[in-house]
């Protein structure tokens, strides 16, 4: 294998994508097993580097006058209304539900986001006020995980959805912007 690597057989866009050079004991299933062990820490400094490399793009593109990233749920879910969304960036550690108010006379519906912490208020809250609609007091309420609703949100419009690890400094930073970031396909006609 390192006489291999030496030589020019194997093609420079491959070469740079070689992470480590692992002896196994093993071949067939076991060797693969035995791999798979031995490059976990390997594996995980590479995915550090990606998640790295995608918060400091949202940096970046946040502070552009016309970068195309956004923050903020109410803001992301209105940009996935739009299919406008190319990949969500999403704090491993949120902790925020979608809850939702459906009126039982005419069906109109309401949202709020709110900690977890905050699901009892956030939902006398919603359910307090009449519907804007038909004036009832009787509603369907439901809560939806924020993470799951934006893979189920993501995949409607074929985004992409990737989870930062929070325990490093640029989780931290997604974290400083509420945990949920967003890049857009295109920068919104209003903004322009």
């Amino acid at each position: 294998k390192e006489e291999f690597l030496k030589t020019e057989f194997l093609n420079y866009q491959l070469r740079k994508n070689i992470v480590a050079i692992i002896d196994t004991a093993y071949s067939g299933r076991e060797g693969v097993r035995e791999l798979v062990d031995k490059a976990a820490d390997k594996l995980q400094d590479v995915r550090l580097f990606e998640e790295k490399k995608l918060v400091q793009r949202f940096l970046a593109e946040v502070n552009k006058p016309n970068g195309v990233a956004v923050y903020g749920l109410p803001r992301i879910m209105q940009a996935l209304d739009k299919s406008n969304v190319e990949t969500i960036l999403v704090a491993d550690d949120v902790d925020t539900l979608r809850i939702t108010a459906t009126c039982k006379s005419c069906q109109t519906m309401k949202e709020k986001f709110a900690p977890n912490s905050k699901k009892t208020q956030a939902m006398q809250e919603i359910t307090s006020e009449p519907c804007a609609s038909c004036g009832s007091k009787d509603f369907l309420v439901d809560e939806t995980d924020i993470v799951d609703l934006l893979e189920e949100r993501a995949i409607q419009v074929g985004a992409k959805v990737e989870v930062i690890s929070s325990g490093t400094e640029e989780g931290a930073m997604l974290k400083s912007f509420g945990g949920v970031a967003a890049f857009l396909r295109y920068r919104p006609a209003e903004s322009r």
